[in-house]
């Protein structure tokens, strides 16, 4: 479906952002989302963070949607929403060597 907000393959109760509650989360971490002390230490398992905020992110890295190969792990992550523009959707960008909060739009592929 491409209903705002809707549950998708999300958990009973929980619902997939759209790009408002993204730009809430913004504003409410002031720019300061990810605050990870020493990221390779989530090869054992645990990930050490400040979490200042209340909110921290694995930096995943993404798969390209053409060639499935994997790309950035360590680096960066991206959170897409439920919002729609066009043939796009908006996403939530975070890179490991900056505390703010970037968004864009991407092909839905």
């Amino acid at each position: 479906v491409t209903t705002e907000g809707t549950q998708g393959i999300c958990p009973s109760g929980w619902h997939i952002p759209t790009y408002s509650e993204y730009q809430s989360l913004q504003s409410y971490v002031n720019d300061e989302a990810v605050k990870l002390i020493d990221q390779s230490q989530t090869m054992n398992n645990s990930l050490i963070a400040t979490n200042e905020t209340g909110f921290s992110a694995l930096f995943a890295g993404y798969r390209h949607y053409s060639n499935g190969s994997f790309y950035y792990l360590g680096y960066n992550t991206d959170f897409w929403s439920s919002t729609e523009n066009g043939g796009r959707a908006y996403y939530m960008h975070l890179h490991y060597n900056g505390s703010d909060v970037g968004f864009g739009n991407g092909s839905k592929n």
